[in-house]
């Protein structure tokens, strides 16, 4: 998550003005109702579905059980990458205000904290805060607000899959591949994404157990090119509408998703997922039926596969650009279509209720990314932003079986005390 800006007093107030306040006063005041407990939030970079999916599913899931309602101020969406969609399964107690008031939707940039008035409270929090907030409150058994189809999406899209003849039991998969076409501009992020040819292997065997795959993206993206009738390339067929995503993030039975906007959606709607291609944060933390399977990483330096303890004592995790992954000597490589067809197995294995095959190397993981997460929560900028957990430290992380079949030695481990991660 991006968007933390470091600001001071004198700036915040000049943000804060009355004028502008007197604009966000009038823009709310339609929606406030009499004697409704309200918050406001403002999402500053709405038209990326990462941020509008994942800031609104966290303060739902943080404060909606303290408010009547909560009103999602965004900027106007008018964008290729928005999807308005988006805001409408968040359930009738969330409201979206979109306004074309630039210097309103600013405030969603800034970072203070809760700010309470005559009539709502206005929450000014950071992404990377809100995000550390979350992982405090799932950490402690919190639980995630789910997401719901609205009753026009659900009219919509049954009568669609109707129309391509997708039987009502079909068991379906969605596939959301983060690429390079996806705001092509963005090259700090190409370091998350990969080739959606890879994935065949794995339409494949789903498709050989009678699953409809659905691949969803923009039009961006280069098309899936697979043969069969039960993989849908979404964004490639005629008449396509952005509200089919979204559909489909609630419709299907699981996601082959990445850590990109719209795995956010399918965790939202509580959704099991198989998180290719993962380049690991801090940020997203596991939740229970996922599996994970990371990317490769090489030693520039060696040119040989990096263990799982070379690279957090590169302090890997706390790289979120390509150009750090490169000057930290660190080439990542996608997947291989053997590595997502074979976890893509796990998977249904997964579904199906069995147990991690390894339970000793699943654990053996586990406390290695605890060691990282102690040494993160020993950072003081971390402390003071309040990010001092590691997804994979987690209770919840579960790696694909497979994935340790394919990378031997990944999990080779000095003592532990000899050295700590760099950083």
């Amino acid at each position: 998550m991006s968007g933390v800006q470091q600001i001071s007093p004198e700036a915040l107030q000049q943000m804060l003005s009355a004028e502008n306040m007197k604009k966000l006063a009038g823009l709310i005041a339609p929606k406030l109702g009499t004697n409704k407990k309200t918050l406001v939030y403002i999402i500053a970079q709405a038209v990326r579905i990462g941020h509008s999916a994942a800031e609104s599913m966290i303060v739902k899931s943080l404060f909606e059980d303290k408010y009547d309602q909560i009103l999602i101020i965004t900027g106007a969406l008018e964008h290729l990458y928005a999807n308005r969609s988006v805001f409408e399964i968040l359930g009738p107690n969330v409201v979206h205000v979109e306004t074309g008031e630039e210097s309103v939707v600013m405030l969603g940039y800034l970072h203070h904290g809760l700010m309470r008035f005559d009539r709502f409270d206005l929450l000014i929090m950071s992404p990377e805060t809100l995000y550390a907030q979350f992982s405090a409150h799932t950490r402690a058994g919190g639980e995630i607000r789910p997401f719901e189809l609205s009753p026009r999406l659900n009219a919509l899209g049954d009568a669609w899959l109707e129309g391509l003849g997708v039987p009502k039991d079909a068991p379906i998969a969605l596939l959301h591949v983060r690429d390079r076409g996806y705001a092509s501009f963005m090259t700090h992020h190409f370091y998350r994404c990969a080739d959606v040819k890879n994935y065949n292997l794995a339409i494949d065997a789903l498709i050989e157990r009678g699953w409809w795959v659905f691949r969803i993206g923009d039009k961006t993206s280069p098309p899936l090119e697979h043969p069969s009738e039960q993989a849908v390339d979404i964004p490639h067929r005629a008449g396509h509408a952005n509200w089919m995503d979204v559909y489909m993030c609630g419709r299907c039975d699981f996601g082959i998703v990445q850590l990109s906007g719209p795995e956010v959606i399918v965790r939202g709607f509580r959704k099991p997922m198989l998180l290719a291609n993962v380049v690991p944060d801090l940020a997203r933390d596991p939740f229970p039926r996922e599996l994970w399977l990371m990317k490769r990483f090489v030693s520039k330096e060696t040119g040989e596969d990096m263990t799982y303890e070379a690279y957090l004592e590169k302090g890997a995790p706390l790289l979120t650009m390509s150009d750090q992954y490169e000057q930290a000597g660190i080439e990542v490589i996608e997947n291989t279509p053997e590595e997502l067809r074979d976890a893509t197995l796990d998977m249904l294995r997964c579904l199906d209720g069995e147990p991690p095959r390894d339970p000793d190397m699943q654990e053996k993981f586990i406390v290695m990314g605890r060691a990282f997460q102690d040494y993160v929560a020993s950072i003081p900028n971390q402390q003071a932003k309040g990010q001092v957990y590691y997804s994979l430290a987690s209770q919840h992380a579960r790696m694909a079986d497979s994935f340790f079949d394919h990378r031997p030695g990944f999990l080779d481990w000095k003592d532990a005390d000899e050295d700590q991660p760099a950083g």
